[in-house]
């Protein structure tokens, strides 16, 4: 189900950013707090974000047709106030609109189903099939090259606390009154890139979800490889 989420940023913002309804739509279906999900109109490869950090959640999306049936996703179109519009969708009707009049779509344009990311298949042992002991010997990948070469959208690293983060969180969970354990500067969280700036390299900064202690995250944007407060390191584990 839906868990709605409205949208804080209205089209027409006085510092002109964009409106969030995407950013609260997402949130929303995905069942996280609006600042644990990015501003994704604010980022170059607004889209390919969505994609990557929807697929980081467990969950695939595909563009289709409004003629086609969509269970649960989100639709676009425009709204009564003459601009482009994102909703959640729930099995043929708007199950929660992110802005604050709740009044939805004049014009349904295209759907975005949602589904769940699929496990690989797995093969079953035939009945009568020699013990493990006989089976040949399993084909192994070649180990990934340590360091990674450079960083990757889905790779998970360490980021590393400052002041102004310390400050950021308190009032972000302030504003969503969100309960969870304190920190300081130079406590260390993991976290996910989302976004790998053109051609970077190992160094290069990187916009990052990190995953707090508590129910939260925290978006990072432009942040750079190292070991100081403010910089993201490799995990043990590089992958997705």
């Amino acid at each position: 189900m839906v868990r709605p989420v409205t949208q804080s940023i209205l089209h027409g913002d006085p510092d002109g950013r964009p409106g969030n309804c995407l950013q609260a739509a997402v949130a929303s279906l995905l069942e996280l707090p609006l600042q644990a999900v990015p501003h994704f109109l604010l980022l170059d490869d607004w889209w390919g974000t969505v994609v990557d950090f929807c697929r980081l959640h467990g969950v695939d999306v595909h563009e289709q047709s409004p003629d086609e049936p969509c269970a649960y996703g989100m639709a676009f179109g425009f709204s009564e106030r003459g601009v482009r519009h994102a909703v959640c969708w729930i099995d043929g009707r708007i199950a929660h609109d992110p802005h604050p009049s709740r009044r939805g779509l004049v014009t349904l344009t295209e759907l975005i189903a949602f589904h769940p990311v699929q496990p690989r298949p797995t093969v079953a042992r035939p009945q009568g099939q020699p013990p493990m002991s006989q089976d040949p010997p399993a084909q192994t990948e070649p180990a990934a090259e340590w360091p990674p070469p450079a960083p990757l959208l889905g790779q998970r690293v360490l980021y590393r606390l400052t002041r102004d983060d310390v400050r950021a969180i308190a009032r972000q969970r302030l504003t969503s009154h969100t309960r969870a354990p304190g920190m300081r500067a130079g406590d260390v969280f993991p976290g996910v890139i989302v976004r790998v700036t053109d051609g970077a390299l190992n160094a290069e900064p990187c916009s990052l979800q990190v995953f707090l202690d508590g129910p939260d995250a925290y978006w990072v944007q432009n942040v750079l490889r190292g070991k100081e407060p403010g910089t993201w390191t490799w995990s043990a584990w590089a992958g997705a």
